[in-house]
């Protein structure tokens, strides 16, 4: 039976560090309220120090491909081996995600070739839209596990090629514009929205905090997740990824 126990703050510290926030979550629970969510951050980063080596030995977009093809065939089965497990290894293990960013690599390849049809693109983005809803409405992660999360990979990369436009593309009405630059800062409201809303839960017990109060905390949450996110991404996340960018890639034209 799957225990919860104590795991001290240098751990998880280091586990956040090193990328194996995941295998710590598996063994030990949600051990720390914030950082549990670098989870997905140590998926990733172990992904972004494989996939330049995969490039290195493959040396062919045919074998690239054939890999990942592979890596997303072996992501449902590697789910079913711990289907329905109370440590969570079905969602936060780095195989039950590969497939998922494995199905993103194919979708960035296929957008430099392949532009859907403008006569049904549309009616296509609103049925993988609904598609994804009723998919997400259907059962809870845990029982769909092990071919929803593939399902759900695969129909994000459909709607991101029908959404696909050229680099220049101009958002023209208010809502694209709010999506757009909610899109842009994203990830760093996903990074940072836990933070914020454990220092609301210290100050506001949810046992102890009336519905009409709910509300207005809920709002008061979002406009200042969004702040915060829109000031990290503004003054850290941008700033250094341009200067990783100009200190490492270098223009050869």
């Amino acid at each position: 039976m799957f225990e919860f126990a104590e795991v001290s703050y240098p751990l998880t510290i280091f586990a956040a560090l090193t990328f194996w926030m995941n295998i710590l979550i598996i063994k030990f629970g949600w051990v720390n309220y914030a950082l549990g969510v670098l989870w997905s951050l140590s998926v990733e980063e172990v992904f972004y120090f494989v996939f330049p080596l995969l490039c290195l030995f493959t040396r062919s977009n045919k074998v690239f491909i054939a890999v990942l093809i592979g890596v997303i065939l072996y992501g449902p089965y590697f789910r079913s081996l711990h289907f329905g497990e109370e440590s969570g290894a079905y969602l936060y293990h780095y195989f039950s995600s590969f497939d998922g960013i494995a199905i993103g690599c194919l979708t960035a390849i296929f957008s430099h070739k392949y532009q859907p049809n403008w006569v049904y693109k549309k009616p296509l983005s609103w049925l993988i839209i609904l598609s994804m809803v009723a998919l997400y409405l259907y059962a809870p992660i845990k029982e769909v596990s092990t071919w929803g999360i593939s399902l759900f990979a695969l129909a994000t990369g459909l709607l991101i090629l029908c959404f696909q436009h050229p680099s220049r593309t101009q958002a023209h009405n208010l809502f694209t514009k709010v999506m757009v630059w909610l899109g842009q800062r994203s990830y760093e409201t996903y990074l940072f929205h836990l933070v914020v809303l454990g220092l609301m839960k210290v100050a506001f017990v949810p046992a102890q905090t009336e519905a009409g109060i709910k509300i207005m905390l809920l709002i008061g949450y979002l406009v200042l997740t969004f702040i915060i996110s829109a000031a990290i991404e503004k003054y850290y996340s941008t700033p250094l990824n341009s200067y990783i960018r100009k200190v490492f890639i270098k223009d050869k034209s």
